[in-house]
This record gives C-alpha cells, structure tokens and sequence, in this order.
C-alpha cells in the first residue's frame, strides 16, 4: 500500500506542475483549475498517507509545510494573474520552495 501512495503522490506532484502552467498559460479556461484543485487534495492525502504510516524524522515536517506552502503559492499566482497584478514575487517563492520540497523528497536535503 505504501509503495502505490508513493507513486501516486509523485505523480500527483507532477501532474499538479502541467495542470498548474496550463492553467496560467492558458488563463481563460476553468477545467484545468477544477482538475488541479483536485490534485492538490491527491497530492494531501497521499502524502499525508505515507507521513503517518512511516517513521520520518523532522525534515518531512519542513516538507509538509514547504509543500502546502507551495499550493498557496500557486493559487495566488493564478489570481493575482486573473486580477491582472503582478505575480513575479511568488513566482519567486514557489520556484526557491518546489526546490527545496522535490529536494527534500528525493533525500538530497536530509539534517
């Protein structure tokens, strides 16, 4: 069980990053906002699963909160760009942030 929710988490993350640079680049439709919202509580879930069926040590606890962080991030992109503010700061934050999450769950951070 806990090999699959791995392998959906990770392909969670990386459909969430498509869905999220379609969403911004193509800004006019809704689908892909619906359908990444939806990934986001994949995403939760899943890690949440592994989080608490595991023995991690307090590095994960960064990576959860850099993660959800991450999602916040990605929802202020896309409206702030909706609203039509400028977005380069957290587009800053998020790059610095989805580093250092995959990083992490990879086990190349490791303290």
């Amino acid at each position: 069980m806990y090999t699959g929710m791995l392998h959906t988490h990770s392909a969670a993350w990386i459909i969430m990053i498509i869905l999220f640079l379609v969403s911004y680049f193509v800004p006019k439709q809704k689908v892909t906002k619906m359908i990444l919202r939806l990934f986001y509580l994949i995403m939760i879930f899943s890690g949440g699963y592994m989080f608490f069926s595991g023995s991690y040590t307090g590095v994960y606890h960064v990576k959860i909160t850099c993660a959800i962080i991450v999602i916040g991030m990605m929802e202020m992109i896309l409206a702030r760009q909706k609203k039509g503010k400028s977005t380069l700061p957290f587009w800053i934050i998020f790059g610095v942030l989805l580093v250092v999450v995959v990083l992490i769950g990879y086990g190349v951070i490791a303290f």
